[in-house]
């Protein structure tokens, strides 16, 4: 039996990944991969058995949520849940807060939702067995969900796990485009810091695959942040 049995990895295009989890009452989905992958993700859904009951969101880059007007469309009945701070991108909005630093923001990497969400979250609720934790950097929308029932941490975009697992500020050369779209990268290391911190038992990621036990490439690609970017512990 795998380690976490409530996750199945999305993968319909190579480096872009999405995650159904699977709770009592049916699946969650979190992310939406880009707008043609949604018959994939529909048939993968369908394989389940379960119904779709939820869809939550790490952030709202076109990569994260191409696909989910059309998911939405065809499970009228599963709620769209975001962060608070998502909800003004999802419906075109992508002006700043004034602490939100630096203040200037790509917008073209976003996608507005015809779909509105059913509700929002604070840093920290929950909704089913998933833990919101705010982790801003990538965007300033970034979160990631952690698993309450067994520790696995769906982290989105803080992280990426192609040719070695490294922190999204830092550039990776053989998957440059999420360090090019992130908003803030000194950022990011703060982000992973707290979810190292939350000693996940499993790291699943939107660029690479699931580590098991992740702690200790965890502590290696902050320490290689640290100095890239020139933060200290």
């Amino acid at each position: 039996m795998p380690a976490h049995p409530n996750l199945i990895q999305l993968t319909a295009t190579p480096f872009i990944h999405a995650y159904l989890v699977m709770e009592a009452d049916g699946l969650t989905l979190i992310d939406g991969q880009l707008p043609h992958n949604a018959p994939y993700t529909l048939k993968a859904m369908a394989r389940t058995g379960l119904p779709l009951r939820r869809v939550l969101l790490t952030h709202a880059h076109l990569d994260h949520v191409g696909c989910l007007d059309a998911i939405l469309t065809a499970h009228p009945q599963a709620e769209l849940i975001v962060s608070e701070r998502a909800a003004p991108f999802l419906r075109g909005d992508y002006a700043l807060f004034p602490n939100e630093h630096p203040q200037t923001l790509d917008s073209t990497g976003f996608r507005k939702l015809q779909h509105a969400p059913a509700y929002t979250l604070k840093d920290g609720e929950r909704v089913g067995s998933l833990q919101m934790i705010a982790t801003p950097g990538h965007s300033p929308d970034h979160v990631a969900w952690l698993d309450t029932r067994d520790g696995m941490l769906i982290a989105g975009d803080t992280f990426q796990a192609i040719g070695g697992l490294s922190v999204i500020g830092v550039m990776n050369w053989l998957n440059p485009f999420p360090t090019w779209a992130t908003w803030n990268r000194p950022l990011t290391l703060d982000s992973a810091i707290r979810l190292r911190n939350l000693q996940p038992t499993g790291l699943a990621v939107g660029h690479g695959g699931i580590l098991a036990n992740p702690l200790g490439a965890m502590d290696r690609a902050i320490a290689h942040a640290q100095r890239v970017l020139g933060h200290q512990a």
